[in-house]
């Protein structure tokens, strides 16, 4: 049995701190996830000031960039998201550059909920977005669904 898609949209926040990624997820989530909401921040500063406010969208997916702008903030802030009661059980998908097999440990340590190669072209960003949509959108069963 296909679990029940969200009533509303499904929301999508991402956080990178190239301006560009934004652009690119927006253009692949038109064309191929058009249910999805994009909701984009640059720093983690911005994200966890959005995260842990009372208005916050409901989030059903988080996509977060490892270099932020080091390896040691994605992955701060992979741990705190994690710890935080009110955030522990949203999907973190960590997008990286990094093919490193030290990186991909240290994100499932932490809870990362999955590791994807940052896509480098436009068709790999459409490609990738339709993935996410299959699996978290048409595919899991999520809590805040």
């Amino acid at each position: 049995m296909k679990p029940k898609p969200p009533s509303g949209p499904f929301t999508i926040i991402s956080v990178d701190d190239d301006p560009s990624v934004y652009s690119f997820l927006l253009f692949a989530q038109q064309k191929v996830f058009p249910q999805a909401q994009v909701h984009a921040f640059q720093t983690t500063h911005q994200l966890t000031e959005h995260m842990l406010s009372g208005s916050r969208p409901k989030s059903h997916l988080l996509l977060l960039d490892l270099h932020l702008p080091t390896r040691t903030d994605g992955l701060r802030l992979l741990k705190q998201f994690r710890n935080d009661p009110r955030l522990r059980l949203v999907p973190i998908v960590v997008l990286s550059a990094s093919d490193e097999k030290a990186d991909v440990e240290a994100v499932y340590d932490l809870g990362g909920s999955a590791f994807m190669q940052k896509p480098q072209t436009i068709d790999e960003w459409v490609h990738m977005v339709s993935v996410l949509k299959a699996y978290w959108y048409d595919t899991v069963t999520l809590l805040n669904k």
